[in-house]
Parts: structure tokens; C-alpha cells; sequence
């Protein structure tokens, strides 16, 4: 199969190998169908955009960009820093970009991948009407919105733009696939992020696997208010130092936790 060829060939230029899950949910982009993919913290879900344009510029002979949105700058940055050490070219929009020369040059089609916010995407202005025509428009391939969970936990006043999303069907080609991925999705979740980017239920592929993480475990057991009931995780950090096995402690106030600061410092 053709599809299976250049993906080896992807494998090869940056020696690396698909997992099942990648290699399904790109087969299923490539296919120009919506596509919701839930997989594990670690999985490499970025990957799965990473090599999108690429294979589609295998595929069709053209310049193909994917247009991906992402909730925090922080995480836009990393990203784009990951693919710079790919020799991937990719470029982001929104407040943390300080270079407006970079409107122009996404407008003239140079980037592979382009991440931008929720209310840079959806705000009028020269970034939202790149979207809708010239270069950068005619050769959008994929929008993925990262994170998607976020559409769920985000939305309403908080980030209102996260509601929205869907509008970006109105700018970009016709059949442009939506491609949602996330760690985390509960049923309510799933149905929810369908409706809100306006995927057909019978018309969308959910790509998901199941979370093992074997070497987390979760105990319960009654406990007193008192800071000496963590006098045994003490003992351990005394004794073992580094290698005591790592451990989340929830406080239920800001105070709490300083106060439980305060007396490991103190012991």
C-alpha cells in the first residue's frame, strides 16, 4: 500500500518507528476523515501531526501545512523547538510571537506546521484572514486542536474562543479533516468534543488505548489533621535520600502546604 511505503520511509529519514496507534490515526488523517485520538501521557501524540504535511506532500505532489491549536504558550514553544530539531518548519502565531514578519511568510505557504491559540485563530485580523485565503489557506490539510480536552474543562467564560472552535470549518478548505488529541476523555468527554468541533458520530474515528501504568500505585486509609502522620515518608527521605520512591502530597489549603513545608524543613 502506498500509505505504508512512505511511512516507512518517514521511519527512515528520522529513524524512528511508528507505534500501532500513531500509524493508524495517520492513515485515518491521510484518509481525510475526523479523527478523536486518546492515548497515554508519553505516547507520542504529537507525532502523529509532526509528519502529517510531509505525507501528504508524498501523497498529492503539493505544499501541504497543518494548522494545529494549542491552549498554553509555553507548550506552542516546546513544540516548536522539537520540530526545529527535526527539520521540520514550523512557526507559531498569537502573543508570544514578536516577529510580524512571520504573518507574511505563513501567508506565502512556508511553514509545514502553524500553532496558534484558540483567540488568535478565531479574532479578526491579518492572521485570521491568512486563514481564509491566499497560499496558506489552499494549503491546509489537517487542523488539529491539541489538548482537546480543553474544549470540555476550558470553555464557557474562561476561554470562551474554546466554544467556538467548530467556526474554523467555514474558513479552511472543504473536507479539511479535524483531528482532536487528547490523554483524557471520559464518555461525557468524548461526546462532548464531537459536538463542539462538529464530528458525526458515524463519520468519526476514535483512536484510543488504554492507560497501564504499572508503576503507580494508590492506597486509602483514614488519617488524623496531624503532620506526624507523615513521619514514616520522613524516616524514608532521612534514610534513602534520591531514592526514595517519589510521592504526591495533596493539602487541601495554600496554609497547609506551607505548614507541611515548614516542618520538613524543620525534621
Amino acid at each position: 500500500m502506498e500509505i505504508d511505503s512512505y511511512l516507512s520511509e518517514i521511519e527512515d529519514k528520522y529513524m524512528f518507528e511508528f507505534k500501532d496507534k500513531q500509524r493508524e490515526s495517520i492513515e485515518n488523517i491521510l484518509q481525510l476523515n475526523d479523527t478523536v485520538v486518546i492515548l497515554p501521557t508519553g505516547y507520542g501524540k504529537s507525532r502523529i501531526y509532526f509528519h502529517v504535511p510531509e505525507l501528504f506532500e508524498k501523497l498529492s505532489g503539493e505544499k501541504s501545512t497543518v494548522l494545529v491549536i494549542s491552549p498554553l504558550q509555553a507548550l506552542m514553544k516546546d513544540q516548536i523547538s522539537k520540530l526545529e530539531q527535526l527539520n521540520i518548519s514550523a512557526t507559531v502565531v498569537g502573543e508570544c510571537q514578536p516577529d510580524k514578519g512571520v504573518i507574511e511568510n505563513i501567508a506565502a505557504g512556508k511553514y509545514s506546521i502553524v500553532k496558534s491559540s484558540p483567540e488568535a485563530a478565531l479574532t479578526p485580523g491579518l492572521w485570521r484572514t491568512s486563514l481564509t485565503k491566499g497560499q496558506f489557506h489552499s494549503h491546509i490539510k489537517a487542523v488539529v486542536i491539541d489538548e482537546a480536552h480543553c474544549i470540555t474543562q476550558w470553555g464557557g467564560e474562561f476561554r470562551r474562543h474554546y466554544d467556538r472552535l467548530a467556526e474554523l470549518r467555514s474558513v479552511v478548505p472543504e473536507k479539511t479533516p479535524f483531528v482532536a488529541l487528547t490523554a483524557t476523555s471520559t464518555k461525557s468527554m468524548h461526546s462532548e468534543i464531537l459536538k463542539k468541533l462538529q464530528m458525526k458520530p458515524n463519520g468519526t474515528k476514535t483512536i484510543s488505548k488504554l492507560q497501564e501504568r504499572t508503576n503507580i500505585t494508590y492506597s486509602l486509609k483514614k488519617s488524623s489533621k496531624s503532620v506526624h502522620e507523615l513521619e514514616w515518608l520522613l524516616k524514608d527521605l532521612k534514610t534513602n535520600s534520591v531514592k526514595t520512591k517519589k510521592t504526591v502530597i495533596y493539602c487541601r489549603s495554600i496554609l497547609s502546604c506551607a505548614d507541611l513545608f515548614e516542618y520538613f524543613k524543620w525534621y
